[in-house]
């Protein structure tokens, strides 16, 4: 039987695992809180990086003087009542889980107040920017929201820390180092499982009570441990330390800058990282959990060494420069694996989730983890150094975490809205390295009366050769080195990069005739047949099926939507919306293609992110609203995919309006893709699925009518705009198939394929988590039904007989196309069952079809892209290279006339189409060519739509 003094230990060993099992529940929930809080204020707010930071400022902010005022009155109530601390940490939970319940409802009701008060204003280049005014009450709002909670948050800590530390100030490094580290474990946890588990299982809400319960426990844990002890008499060693103590002002200031150089440098990691392997959730989350795990580490670590060798100072300098050693090793030297690696097993079908994470894991997380646990290991050390009073333990824990949190916060904003868009990452790291080499220099002034002296000056002088050895490098090493290797190889001319403060962003031209939007690794847009095709058709069919007056264009690209649009003559105003301005400054790259459609005067380019300004938009505003949203499965974009986003875009739009909107069907995972489905026709009773080019399909809305497209309305309007016709003939879209046959699936297809299935929403973000699960063969017959042209076209049954034959092919082939699974990416699934006559005359006649089924010569789709691109000299020696092997490619011809009339040749174009209808009479393509260019009519019995 153990005797009375063995029990005790026991017991207070059993207490302390009790109290750092509590605090490791409680540090999951609250980074369950941060990870949902900012992803819902982004919702409200606007996902754009500074309401991210901002709200992530606010949350340290209220952690640093919650901590700080909690320690203050901590040491008070100690010295009458020791377990005070202790009970006073359990009525903080237990506040800590009412206010959570306050905040699920609260957050979505102040989302319609948020943009009440937001407004816009022109900056110096004319373009609209979110008013500071409107910017300051809404950040008011979240300061007031989340205030409460992140003090109370705070406070935990050093609450704990004051009861267990208790008057043992010797130990003081080691408790502190042990509760800080047992909490970030805990964060870890609670980071790692939100994005990975918790959310895509159950949603936010019920997240946020998964965190609200982990709150409960933990009070109720405390509140019973705190009656347990009620009475017990706690062991009461020295009171002081002896030597002379650090001044705690310069102490103080030490932590600041660390605080400052650690959280700048996890930003700094943050956007070079995610520009190698993308801004999915789960990529956030992971480089989080590395950080977390890395202070988990360090703070554990860093509390034993300060206990066992009693020279706090030393430790603290060696840190300083381990942390810099480390970070200047991985990130300017150390190899980073493959982002397009990365890209390409997300992409995959049905891939694991350790196929698709563990090559980022393996590879980043070593040099994210190991700076991490050198900066973790500051807060214990310098409690270890400062803590010399047993009465002020609360009072000086609270002041470092106060001051650590506030230089946080400093380094995070500075980093972010400063340091990255001016000096970018390697300039940025430049500072972050000056900054330690003054805390150090802060350091040795502070500690010299301490002791550790010459570590302190041996770690600065490290420190100062490693600043050196990194100015050595090119200026844009890091910048070059976070572009894909694709972007790098001898068939790609990179034009521009920068990096801004959301992205890095690059321009290039491919095989020197095409160009591409890269922004973080991926391929946002370009400017090639296909893509030229599917975002200019986001602006034609609605224009073609109504009267289009005012235009919203979210997301910008690299202008092909915006061009489009802008070639009708009707259009009075587009409101173009994008939360990149690097993006939208380096529209110039793509004039060639698309002109510059930001100096049209009809144009209004709004800096902000398209669900806060559509919530800031007076009802029944637009005409058209379309877009084209990033990648589906980068953070945020959910939030433009949701039932309560499509409402907001009804709302916005006037009776006739339409919403046309991209559907990547590759992206996405069968349930994803129907889900998005079914809120769309949830809004938008009458909707249509139309063909845009292969795996990039068409969601058109319209409010409150019918979506019928009249042939009499489009021949009239092609006829009255021949710079709409020209375009459409570019894009493949002229010709009655094309045209007609687009349509995949009628409201009644979608209603059907979505019948019983839930709408996405906010609330549950599948869209960010599913991977692409359609690569399992077919697709499933209900969501591609392809009915007959009559469902959004009854007056296609006037056309004359060669057009519906044309209209009959093209949908034979789509049907097989989709039905069959080619739309993947594999043609043979398109099969070799013959084609009717109507398929393959359609098929021989349309650019689109062979090219879709990747039956269009390399050649002839290159040349029709320099065409596109101004180059119609480069396009005939194509072409004229291409028929001297295949002369009857009468396609080909008719694109070789093209390039002739381009360059000013029509004669030699006449001769060339000439050839082409004298052998096939009735070929649409150059029939509709012979026509646009004015030669005398040949054919009384020219397409209705292609007629003059």
């Amino acid at each position: 039987m153990l005797g009375s003094p063995a029990r005790e230990t026991a017991r207070a060993m059993w207490r302390s695992w009790l109290i750092h099992g509590l605090f490791f529940v409680s540090g999951a929930s609250g980074l369950i809180y941060e990870v949902v809080w900012v992803r819902e204020f982004g919702v409200l707010f606007g996902s754009t990086v500074y309401s991210a930071a901002l709200v992530t400022a606010l949350y340290m902010s209220g952690l640093g003087v919650g901590g700080y005022l909690a320690g203050r009155w901590a040491d008070r109530r100690f010295r009458t009542a020791p377990t005070a601390p202790l009970r006073s940490y359990a009525h903080f939970e237990f506040a800590i889980a009412g206010w959570a319940l306050l905040l699920i409802p609260a957050l979505p009701w102040v989302a319609q107040w948020s943009a009440g008060v937001a407004s816009y204003e022109p900056d110096a280049s004319g373009w609209y920017v979110l008013a500071s005014s409107g910017s300051l009450a809404r950040y008011g709002a979240a300061a007031l929201l989340l205030a409460p909670i992140s003090l109370l948050l705070g406070g935990t800590l050093t609450l704990l820390i004051r009861f267990l530390v208790g008057q043992d100030v010797a130990g003081v490094g080691g408790h502190v180092g042990r509760l800080y580290a047992v909490n970030t474990a805990g964060a870890a946890l609670g980071c790692l499982s939100t994005d990975t588990w918790l959310v895509p299982v159950l949603g936010l809400s019920w997240t946020q009570g998964v965190a609200v319960g982990g709150n409960l426990f933990a009070a109720f844990g405390a509140l019973w441990l705190a009656r347990s002890l009620a009475g017990t008499p706690l062991p009461r060693p020295a009171t002081s330390l002896p030597g002379d103590p650090p001044r705690l002002g310069g102490l103080a200031g030490v932590v600041a800058l660390s605080g400052f150089l650690a959280m700048a440098m996890q930003i700094v990691w943050f956007r070079h990282l995610i520009s190698i392997y993308g801004a999915s959730r789960e990529v956030f989350s992971i480089l989080l959990t590395a950080i977390l795990c890395g202070i988990w580490v360090g703070s554990w670590l860093g509390g034993e060494a300060a206990r066992r060798w009693r020279r706090p100072g030393a430790i603290y300098a060696i840190c300083v420069a381990g942390f810099v050693a480390t970070t200047l090793v991985a990130l300017g030297w150390a190899s980073v694996g493959s982002g397009s690696d990365f890209s390409a097993e997300v992409a995959g079908a049905k891939p694991s989730w350790w196929t698709v994470y563990g090559v980022m894991i393996t590879d980043v997380g070593w040099s994210v983890v190991i700076p991490a646990a050198f900066s973790g290991a500051v807060f214990p050390v310098a409690n270890a150094l400062a803590q010399r009073d047993a009465g002020r333990v609360g009072a000086h824990a609270g002041l470092l975490y106060l001051c650590n949190t506030l230089g946080g916060v400093a380094g995070s904003l500075l980093a972010g809205f400063v340091l990255l868009p001016s000096w970018g990452v390697q300039g940025t790291t430049t500072v972050v390295v000056v900054t330690a080499l003054a805390a150090l220099v802060l350091l040795g002034a502070t500690t010299r009366r301490s002791g550790g002296l010459g570590v302190v000056g041996a770690a600065g002088v490290g420190v100062g050769i490693a600043l050196v050895a990194w100015s050595t490098l090119p200026a844009d090493h890091l910048l070059l080195r976070s572009l894909p290797e694709r972007l790098r190889q001898d068939a790609q001319q990179i034009l521009a990069a920068r990096e801004g403060v959301n992205e890095t962003i690059a321009v290039t031209e491919r095989d020197g005739y095409w160009l591409e939007l890269v922004t973080n690794g991926y391929n946002m847009s370009a400017t090639t047949v296909a893509a030229q095709r599917y975002m200019r058709a986001f602006s034609h069919l609605p224009a073609l099926v109504g009267d289009v007056r005012t235009a919203m264009v979210m997301c910008f690209g690299v202008g092909n939507t915006t061009h489009a649009l802008l070639l009708h003559e009707g259009v009075e105003r587009v409101d173009v919306v994008d939360l990149s301005r690097d993006v939208l400054e380096h529209a110039r790259y793509f004039a060639p293609v698309n002109g510059e459609p930001l100096a049209d005067p009809r144009v209004r380019v709004h800096v902000n992110d398209a669900r806060h300004h559509l919530r800031m938009a007076a009802p029944d505003t637009y005409d058209l609203v379309t877009g084209e949203p990033p990648p589906l499965r980068h953070a945020g974009i959910v939030n433009l995919y949701t039932h309560e986003f499509f409402i907001l875009a009804r709302r916005a739009l006037r009776e006739g309006g339409m919403l046309s909107y991209w559907l990547p069907i590759a992206q996405l995972d069968e349930a994803v893709a129907v889900a998005i489905a079914a809120a769309f026709v949830d809004v938008f009773p009458e909707s249509v699925l139309v063909a845009g080019h292969g795996q990039h399909l068409l969601l058109l809305g319209r409010k409150d009518q019918p979506i019928v497209l009249d042939p009499e309305r489009v021949a009239t309007a092609l006829a009255e705009q021949p710079r709409v016709r020209e375009d459409l003939r570019a894009i493949s879209l002229a010709t009655p198939g094309e045209l007609f046959g687009a349509l995949l699936a009628d409201g009644e297809g979608l209603r059907r394929a979505t019948d019983g299935a839930t709408p996405l929403r906010d609330d549950h973000p599948i869209l960010e988590y599913g991977h692409r699960e359609f690569g399992d063969g077919v697709a499933r017959d209900p969501l591609f039904p392809v009915p007959e042209v009559a469902a959004w076209c009854p007056g296609c049954a006037s056309l004359p007989e060669r057009d519906q034959q044309e209209i009959r092919g093209h949908r034979e082939i789509l049907r097989r196309f989709f039905l069959r699974g080619a739309f993947l990416g594999n043609p043979r699934r398109f099969g070799n069952d013959p084609l009717t006559p109507d398929a393959l005359r359609a098929l021989t006649q349309s650019f689109y079809l062979q090219n879709l089924l990747a039956r269009a010569p390399a050649a002839q789709r290159r040349a029709r892209t320099e065409l596109r691109h101004g180059r119609a000299d480069a396009a005939r020696a194509d072409l004229e290279g291409l028929l001297v092997s295949q002369p009857g490619r009468h396609l080909a011809r008719v694109d070789l006339a093209a390039s002739w009339l381009a360059l000013g040749e029509p004669e030699k174009a006449r001769r060339e189409l000439a050839w082409v209808l004298e052998r096939v009479p009735d070929h649409t393509a150059a029939l509709g060519l012979w026509h646009q260019a004015g030669f005398a009519p040949i054919s009384a019995g020219a397409s209705s739509i292609l007629r003059p």
